[in-house]
């Protein structure tokens, strides 16, 4: 939620306040040419001709420098280095690029397009073996998609119902970092989770800081050994949340970036390389990935960032997860606070046309509120709202195979306060049509956890226990 920076006593932040003020995304920073790996195909078997792209992209003029090229994984493939090099010198270069014979690519200013070289796979890999290239040890090179990733096959994923309905429970997520635990933010106990496990809901997502959970940049995460570190308590309640029978979604709160000692960096920035946000999700990733009832939520709301770049990283990321041999569901939000009302005039359907996940086990994850900006920061509902603001989202969806959404936030006001009448036409019509679409493979209402305030517009639970809300009773219509 854009206001979910919280201040705790209205339930919006500054950040909340900002971009309901705005009403669309800040514009992004110049942005200098970076460099990309991919490989095709992702599903790989014996005798495949295996294509390796790296491109420049950006704004800016192109910078010289060098970087390395270098494979890992469990191919079976022991002829790898010696194959790539000789296939990149066999391929037509490029002005502007040259290789020494090992692993070292050097590029010069005048580079400004795409460099693609091949080779054919002659080993037998085992069914499920990961091949996964990176691109390391840059000079003056920017990467912002240093990682591609191939895998042999198509894997056996587990089976969930065709649509998860559920609810955001917040408290990892408020206040400013790092905080103190129980004062100024907590996470979700366990009479909260079996709360909407008895009333029938199938998912919760779960809202975490990067900065809590991980102190530096490709760090160790927060792990004290006696269940105080925040990785531990998050580890917990994701623990509960799956005993009953629950997707836990595990999300970093933070707009697409986070803080480096005193400063705010974006991803993709000198100050957060996307290598470190890479890194983040292969720490949580092989923590998880024995539990296929955790999904993975790259980032909450990236702003700030180009759809162009945010797509990049993204998709890096959901690379380097794969890479670790993780499995699980991956839901890839877009940029300028993922609207699914904005998804096609934002730029995120255009660049997310292209993403491709080697596992085939992810979605696009889109919020969506009902407020006069779409901003989520008030209370009444626009007329109609319900009705149409998934339909750009949707009709993008269908138009290709294999592109499904899930509805991570949305949330309206209580039809029973005055001004607020309208909500509960407005919220029955969003989930008709997100679960009518044939789109959506879930959804997370906003607005649970016990620390919102008691008058807060979009509370789910019940404030000091006592009969459902009526926001509650709107939701478990939904439920089976």
């Amino acid at each position: 939620m854009r206001g979910c920076l919280l201040a705790l006593l209205t339930g919006l932040s500054v950040a909340g306040a900002d971009r309901a003020a705005t009403g669309a995304q800040p514009p992004a920073t110049a942005e200098p040419s970076a460099y990309a790996l991919d490989i095709s195909p992702v599903n790989l078997s014996k005798g495949d001709t295996v294509t390796y792209t790296i491109t420049a992209n950006g704004t800016g003029a192109n910078p010289a420098g060098s970087l390395d090229i270098r494979q890992s994984g469990n191919l079976g493939d022991g002829d790898f280095d010696k194959t790539l090099a000789a296939a990149i010198a066999a391929a037509p270069a490029p002005r502007g690029v040259s290789f020494d014979g090992a692993h070292r690519l050097t590029f010069t200013r005048d580079f400004a397009g795409t460099f693609s070289f091949s080779r054919v796979l002659t080993a037998s890999p085992a069914r499920g073996a990961v091949h996964q290239v990176r691109l390391a040890r840059p000079t003056m090179v920017s990467l912002i998609q240093p990682t591609a990733v191939a895998l042999v096959g198509t894997p056996t994923l587990p089976r969930f119902p065709a649509i998860v309905r559920g609810a955001n429970l917040s408290g990892g997520e408020f206040g400013t970092v790092p905080g103190k635990y129980a004062t100024n933010y907590i996470y979700p106990s366990q009479a909260e989770v079996s709360y909407y496990a008895r009333r029938g809901f199938t998912v919760l997502r779960l809202p975490f800081r990067w900065q809590r959970v991980q102190h530096r940049i490709y760090g160790k995460l927060d792990v004290v050994g006696n269940g105080s570190g925040d990785f531990e308590r998050l580890r917990q309640v994701v623990g509960w949340i799956t005993h009953y029978g629950m997707i836990a979604v595990i999300d970093p709160h933070d707009y697409g970036g986070r803080r480096i000692v005193r400063e705010s960096a974006k991803t993709g920035s000198a100050m957060l390389p996307t290598a470190a946000f890479d890194d983040l999700w292969v720490r949580l990733a092989q923590a998880f990935k024995g539990n296929g009832r955790v999904w993975f939520n790259l980032m909450n709301e990236p702003v700030g960032i180009s759809a162009a770049r945010w797509k990049m990283i993204a998709q890096s990321a959901t690379n380097a997860i794969r890479g670790s041999g993780a499995l699980n569901r991956i839901l890839v939000p877009g940029t300028a606070w993922t609207g699914a009302h904005s998804w096609v005039s934002s730029g995120n359907a255009a660049q997310m046309a292209t993403f491709v996940d080697a596992a085939n086990n992810y979605a696009f994850d889109v919020h969506q509120y009902l407020d006069r900006n779409n901003s989520g920061t008030h209370g009444a509902c626009v007329a109609g709202a319900g009705s149409r603001r998934l339909d750009a989202f949707i009709a993008w969806a269908r138009a290709a195979p294999g592109r499904y959404g899930f509805l991570g936030e949305f949330a309206g006001g209580d039809p029973k306060v005055a001004g607020q009448e309208q909500c509960g036409i407005e919220l029955r019509a969003l989930l008709d049509d997100a679960e009518r679409s044939g789109v959506f493979v879930g959804w997370t209402a906003w607005g649970g956890g016990g620390w919102w305030n008691r008058s807060y517009m979009f509370r789910i639970e019940p404030a000091g226990g006592g009969r459902d809300t009526n926001y509650m009773t709107i939701l478990r219509r939904y439920l089976h």
